[in-house]
């Protein structure tokens, strides 16, 4: 694409952002010319005042153009708008007509996406203000000179409201010598001052005999006057101060504001919220990025009082106006709500806007939306503290099974032996309490590493019995749990463990939104999906589930929440009562079984959730035999050396007494390097090594290699507590 093509693409963005109206219209010069300082375009003004078209113009660069006294500083203005920073300043120069000229050059970056592409400039003539300003300064020398060391007037009447002294502060004011005015009534002299405000007030004064102070333009003499007038013995003194200067600077303040909005109506091209407000904190200015940030429109904000609208807590907010007042300005973030009440997070930088009286007069600030980059922040380091909590998960995982283990060879060992049934009963409570211990550190590590739960056959109703059973044990006094399961449920293919959790977390969810009390159920029955099903015909692929149906009559939800709530860490619980992963959670287990899940819920009319599992229909047996009756008895051995390796002195005390009692003879050894010490050192040849994979010194891994090296005939069988772990074995042997 061409320069020229380029400049005309950046035209029409300009045009598309509502510019061409204030161009056109503009009394005074608009200029446009790209980030590289190529001319773009201008309004008539630029025409008119240059003699120049535009053809002739579109030559022009911004070093050409400019006819500053000073280039330097008008270029360095450039360079900054540029960059993104709106400039101002003053220039000096020659008209086309040889005349002197003063302008005021403001210098506004053009933006999309965050991309500067070009600069907008206005200019504005300072040449009749700096002739008032001439004008008004010769003024005040001659009245200095005439008025002697008097700066205000002052005169006194008489009870019968004559003239008994005049200053030449007053004689000046009213165009009157004294010749002219004692003796003289007032009245008489100035009868428009009767029905006046200064005449009210000086009658007031006589009558009260309070002093009264009056401050109004005295039309008769075009002027703006502070009388205060003193009820004296002999009639009335009156000083009088010419607040001229007060007025004008209050009129050029009005001025002030008004042109700082219409220039700031430029920058609603901004991305940024951008305010201006009073120190008092009511809003003078309000972008078009502050309505779709804020959502309050810009009429209704002018004149309110912004902590009111934009702020729940004022705290953070006064500590950064204080510091805005003491320093100039101030950067950091804020919490900040919209109209609908919804937390925002901004970057705001604050800047202290000074009068022409070096005073301060309002606060601009730039606020940007960092609320979803801080949601982004927040989810990482949430995200972080859950691998952190799933690495402490697995060494916890690893420990219980160096716990259980002894404890389940020990029961069965002492249960291979025992002829009593009592005991054989205790033992064997013993050993399915300890491999239901196992069952929950096998999910552990399912959440906290992702490993794969197991499959296999399911009855249904066996898991809703299992979880209403321990629901009527638990659940408060004024919750009622029923259970309705049709006949014949079809079974399901699954992780009975992930599935229990995923039916536990629904309980425990409703159970929460029944503070009070109230009904809780759960319900079972077989359908079918076909595809005319549309309802759900786009979340299954048709065929026959088992629908699981858990209801309560609790707080319920609104649609908004009803959206969130499969969200990874959306709780609407509060601070440290929930993490926000339970439904999230289930979800992926549900969905991992190829089934999927709805919600249906209003507010106060409670909340019910519906499983889709497939149903696993075959004609293979759903419940396997007793345990008992297809134990087989292990293989006995013939006296041969096994090495037992492993860091947990209980372990290898069970292993060793386990496999002696079968036949076999053993050594033990804590780590590797204690085990092929005593491969090493043994008069006889060791027929098979049996080792834990995590052990100080050398672990499991490393002893296979070794072994791999000098035995390679040598069978070793390596065991460990984590999945993961068997991985690394197999790589390393």
């Amino acid at each position: 694409m061409s320069a020229h093509d380029r400049r005309d693409e950046i035209r029409e963005l300009i045009s598309s952002h509502g510019f061409d109206s204030i161009f056109d219209n503009h009394p005074e010069a608009l200029f446009i010319f790209d980030r590289e300082g190529r001319f773009i375009d201008a309004n008539e003004h630029v025409l008119r005042t240059t003699g120049r078209t535009r053809e002739q113009l579109r030559a022009a660069t911004w070093q050409s153009f400019v006819w500053d006294e000073e280039p330097e500083i008008a270029h360095s203005a450039f360079r900054a708008a540029s960059a993104g920073t709106a400039q101002e300043y003053e220039a000096g120069g020659t008209r086309p007509d040889g005349t002197p000229s003063l302008a005021e050059v403001t210098l506004i970056p053009f933006a999309v996406d965050g991309d500067v592409l070009a600069v907008i400039g206005l200019t504005r003539d300072l040449g009749a203000v700096e002739a008032a300003r001439r004008k008004q300064a010769e003024l005040e020398e001659r009245l200095g000179n005439t008025l002697n060391s008097i700066s205000d007037a002052v005169y006194v009447l008489d009870h019968n409201w004559n003239f008994t002294y005049v200053n030449t502060k007053a004689e000046s004011l009213v165009g009157m010598s004294s010749d002219d005015l004692l003796g003289k009534n007032l009245w008489s002299t100035f009868p428009e001052m009767a029905a006046s405000p200064l005449g009210s007030a000086y009658r007031r004064a006589v009558d009260e005999k309070e002093t009264t102070t009056t401050r109004t333009k005295y039309e008769a003499l075009n002027l703006w006057i502070e009388a205060t007038a003193y009820p004296t013995d002999d009639g009335l003194a009156v000083y009088v101060r010419d607040v001229r200067e007060e007025e004008l600077n209050r009129a050029q303040l009005a001025e002030s504001q008004r042109r700082v909005a219409a220039q700031a109506a430029l920058l609603d091209v901004a991305t940024d919220a951008i305010v201006v407000r009073t120190l008092d904190h009511r809003a003078l200015y309000w972008n078009l990025s502050a309505t779709r940030i804020y959502g309050w429109q810009r009429s209704e904000v002018i004149g309110q009082y912004l902590p009111a609208l934009l702020y729940r807590d004022l705290t953070a907010f006064n500590r950064a106006v204080a510091e805005t007042l003491e320093h100039g300005h101030w950067t950091g973030e804020l919490e900040q709500v919209t109209r609908t009440g919804e937390r925002l997070i901004v970057n705001s930088r604050w800047t202290l806007v000074y009068g022409d009286d070096g005073e301060p007069e309002s606060i601009f600030s730039v606020n940007t939306d960092m609320t979803e980059q801080k949601r982004q922040e927040d989810l990482l380091l949430r995200t972080q503290r859950m691998e952190s909590l799933g690495t402490l998960a697995s060494g916890i995982a690893h420990d219980l099974n160096n716990v259980l283990t002894p404890i389940l060879m020990s029961a069965q060992l002492l249960a291979a032996e025992e002829d009593d049934p009592g005991r054989s009963e205790i033992l064997a409570a013993i050993e399915t309490g300890v491999k239901r211990g196992a069952d929950m550190v096998r999910q552990v590590l399912s959440f906290a590493r992702g490993v794969e739960g197991r499959r296999v056959r399911i009855r249904p109703e066996s898991l809703i019995d299992e979880l209403v059973s321990f629901g009527r044990e638990t659940l408060p006094s004024n919750i009622t749990l029923t259970s309705d399961l049709d006949r014949g449920l079809w079974p399901v293919e699954g992780d009975p463990t992930q599935l229990l959790q995923v039916l536990m977390n629904l309980l425990t969810n409703a159970r929460d939104a029944m503070p009070t009390g109230g009904r809780l159920s759960f319900t079972a029955r077989n359908v079918t999906i076909a595809d005319s099903y549309s309802s759900v015909s786009h979340l299954a692929t048709p065929g026959e589930y088992v629908l699981i149906q858990v209801e309560d009559d609790g707080m319920g939800m609104t649609r908004d929440v009803i959206d969130k709530i499969f969200e990874p860490f959306y709780t609407t619980k509060e601070q440290g009562r929930g993490t926000g992963l339970g439904l999230a959670t289930s979800m992926a287990i549900v969905r991992s079984h190829g089934g999927f899940m709805q919600v249906y819920s209003e507010p106060d009319h409670g909340s019910r959730f519906q499983l889709h599992l497939p149903a696993a229909l075959s004609d293979e047996e759903l419940d396997a035999p007793p345990a008992d009756a297809t134990r087989s008895l292990p293989p006995r051995g013939d006296g041969e050396l096994i090495l037992v390796v492993d860091d947990e002195a209980a372990i290898r005390q069970i292993i060793r007494q386990a496999l002696e009692a079968n036949g076999y003879r053993t050594i033990v050894a804590s780590n590797g390097a204690e085990a092929l010490d005593l491969i090493e050192t043994s008069d006889e040849p060791v027929a098979l090594v049996l080792t834990d994979m995590m052990m100080p010194v050398m672990d499991g891994a490393h002893l296979a290699a070794e072994l791999a090296t000098r035995e390679p005939a040598m069978p070793i069988i390596a065991t460990s507590g984590l999945n993961a772990n068997g991985g690394v074995a197999r790589a390393q042997h």
